[in-house]
């Protein structure tokens, strides 16, 4: 959680949770169709954003082994995952 300190005529700490990495969809390698999420981000090792902007971030998730990466695309908001 990240801390945010509102100077005025006192000092007031707000707290602000980050925005998660949402999965909305896959695209699987062997249909080339988007389908439904399968995996939440928190089951992966590692998600990395490939490109973020428009209605999609797009991002690569992976476990061991980055060679057999899944595709999302979802919103990347905060970079963080719960």
């Amino acid at each position: 959680m990240t801390e945010v300190s509102v100077w005025g005529d006192k000092l007031m700490v707000v707290r602000k949770e980050l925005k998660p990495i949402e999965f909305d969809s896959c695209l699987p390698l062997n249909t080339g169709l988007w389908k439904e999420r399968e995996t939440p981000p928190s089951s992966y090792d590692n998600v990395q954003l490939l490109e973020r902007g428009g209605d999609w971030d797009i991002m690569l998730a992976w476990n061991n082994n980055i060679n057999f990466p899944m595709i999302y695309r979802g919103h990347w908001n905060d970079g963080v995952v719960k």
